[in-house]
């Protein structure tokens, strides 16, 4: 009699382990944080409320832990305004000096353009419009004169059939 084998999860290959994540750590602390506090607050009230002569010195330590706690978030949170500031200043710092020259490469290059456009427009397209104004100017006067020999012509091939009629 054998006994089938157990089953085994399937393996993947390509599984990668999860990469660490501060936000996720913070968050559990976070909360194991808070939830010790309220099982201390909790104890606290327990014994506040039940046999309170035994239970006064017990009452102390608890209050002596709470405050020494509380002192200690109050200089993580001084630290981190701290550091917050300092890394604000940073910021500006950073902002004051590293746009300052790329504004200047900026403006250089915008001179450059502007030179540019200046060079093209004397050099390329001033020359090519000058030759298209003269080049429709011949053709307007020679489309005039082609118009005013026409206008001979049928002036003239009237006058012959007047003539013709007569």
């Amino acid at each position: 009699m054998s006994l089938p084998a157990p089953a085994s999860p399937p393996v993947t290959e390509n599984e990668e382990p999860k990469p660490f994540s501060w936000s996720a750590t913070i968050k559990w602390v976070a909360l194991g944080i808070a939830v010790s506090m309220m099982v201390i607050f909790g104890i606290g009230l327990y014994f506040a409320f039940s046999n309170a002569e035994v239970n006064a010195p017990r009452i102390q330590v608890i209050r002596e832990v709470l405050s020494s706690i509380l002192i200690l978030l109050s200089i993580t949170i001084v630290t981190s305004l701290t550091v917050f500031i300092l890394q604000i200043i940073h910021l500006v710092s950073t902002i004051r000096h590293e746009t300052a020259p790329i504004l200047e490469t900026t403006q250089e290059t915008v001179t450059q353009v502007k030179g540019t456009v200046e060079f093209v427009g004397q050099q390329v397209a001033k020359p090519i419009i000058t030759v298209s104004a003269w080049g429709a100017a011949i053709s307007s006067i020679i489309g005039d004169l082609g118009g005013i020999r026409r206008a001979f012509k049928k002036e003239k091939s009237t006058t012959e059939h007047i003539e013709k009629e007569e």
